[in-house]
């Protein structure tokens, strides 16, 4: 049996329309955000899919964008594979993430753990004492060096997140973050400073940290259903009543990242699956681990990579009906202007001009306009739309009054011409009432 280890990222992973592929994709994606959103008291859809950079940006809406769309990515995949983890690895604030799939922390907890957080963290960024930057193409121990002789001098910086043996993150108060920047590109390394960002990680959050530690004892916190690694010390956490302890000890103490992955390698090679808005800590496995296995399910591309990888090695854990709608290709689009064709040619027999214009034309309308949004970004249609079109035709023959009989048979047209017999569901049309008779996939 493989390994498998679940990614969570953290800051930096966020960008406007994060989310937006899954979310027109998957019911339970959809569902995720609207929860979020009622919680938060916000429309974090609009925040994430249609908001701009800075607004994204705002410490508290990124925390919890990102923590949703890990969460939705996670139940998106729990939809489609039944596979149970040997651990799960958050990046720093995707500690959070793993926690809350794991079981062990509520969603609605974590939305309004990571909230306070975010306040704590905006009170340091506001007084303008802290800084964070990733550095790369140098070695860790040559940064901690450098961090030692600043810090001799009074100054307070330091590795915040131990990336990679060439990759790390430093913290600190500004002017030390800076002018330890200097000096590793002087020694050849490449600096990325992070924008509007507390010096997480590091020893300026103590106080902060503290505060944390009030807030965490708020909650209550539940059994893993897996086990998750923490930060700081590259293990699992034993119990839900280490926390608050690791927690609160993450916020002020460097990420152990490298550590994690290898203690998740241990004796054997895991299969690393990324549950976030992109391809981030997928690539730092890869670019750092020789012949890595590792694979980013909210990055479209590399989403059916891992579900052909899976289908070929692990069958009974892959949702058939997921995987087949998924690689039937261009028969999606076919399906939806079939839909077309009989939504024009199907005989009339309702003459209620305002009934035909509401059930006919408007809904007719609604299938162009899906077919379109297909065609102009020449892509595939998605489960839900495919869902839609069909939906959309039925309300069409019932309010052109056509037989149920005549309907069953042009659906079974439909369906068996584009090969998709076995992912709709005929009988679980509800006949006597218009509007509500759904054709549905079979999940």
């Amino acid at each position: 049996m493989a390994k498998f280890v679940f990614l969570f990222p953290g800051q930096g992973s966020q960008f406007v329309g994060m989310g937006k592929e899954l979310y027109d994709e998957f019911l339970v994606v959809k569902r995720t955000f609207e929860e979020a959103s009622d919680i938060l008291g916000i429309d974090l859809k609009k925040i994430c899919f249609d908001g701009t950079f800075i607004e994204l940006n705002k410490t508290v809406n990124m925390f919890t964008s990102i923590l949703t769309v890990s969460i939705a990515c996670y139940r998106a995949f729990s939809e489609i594979a039944s596979i149970i983890p040997f651990c799960g690895i958050g990046h720093s604030l995707g500690e959070y993430s793993a926690l809350t799939c794991s079981g062990a922390l509520n969603f609605d907890d974590a939305l309004r753990i990571l909230t306070k957080r975010a306040e704590l963290a905006d009170n340091i960024t506001s007084s303008g004492i802290g800084a964070m930057t990733v550095v790369n193409r140098i070695n860790s121990k040559i940064v901690e060096n450098e961090c030692k002789i600043i810090n001799d001098s009074g100054r307070t910086v330091s590795i915040a997140c131990y990336n990679s043996n060439n990759q790390v993150t430093i913290s600190g108060d500004s002017e030390a973050v800076f002018v330890l920047e200097d000096k590793l590109i002087e020694l050849g390394a490449q600096v990325t400073p992070l924008i509007m960002s507390a010096p997480f990680h590091c020893s300026l959050m103590r106080p902060a940290a503290e505060e944390l530690r009030i807030e965490l004892k708020k909650y209550k916190f539940n059994k893993f259903k897996w086990p998750v690694i923490s930060n700081v010390y590259a293990l699992p956490y034993m119990t839900p009543d280490d926390i608050i302890k690791n927690l609160v000890s993450q916020m002020a103490n460097p990420v152990q990242w490298q550590a994690s992955i290898d203690f998740a390698n241990k004796n054997d090679k895991s299969c690393f699956i990324e549950l976030g808005p992109q391809s981030i800590l997928t690539s730092l496995i890869k670019d750092n681990t020789v012949d890595a296995n590792a694979y980013s399910f909210g990055a479209y591309a590399d989403r059916y990579s891992l579900l052909d990888m899976l289908k070929s090695n692990f069958q009974e854990d892959i949702s058939d009906t997921y995987y087949n709608i998924q690689k039937c290709g261009k028969e999606n689009i076919e399906l939806i202007k079939m839909c077309l064709v009989e939504a024009i040619s199907t005989r009339n027999r309702n003459f209620n001009l305002n009934e035909y214009q509401n059930g006919v034309i408007e809904a007719y309308e609604k299938i162009e306009e899906i077919q379109n949004f297909i065609e102009k970004n020449e892509g595939e249609a998605t489960r839900e739309q495919l869902n839609e079109a069909i939906r959309l035709l039925v309300i069409i023959f019932e309010t052109k009054k056509v037989p149920i009989s005549e309907q069953t048979e042009r659906l079974n047209d439909i369906i068996n011409k584009s090969g998709m017999q076995q992912l709709f569901n005929i009988d679980m049309f509800i006949r006597e009432k218009p509007y509500h008779s759904l054709i549905l996939l079979r999940n």
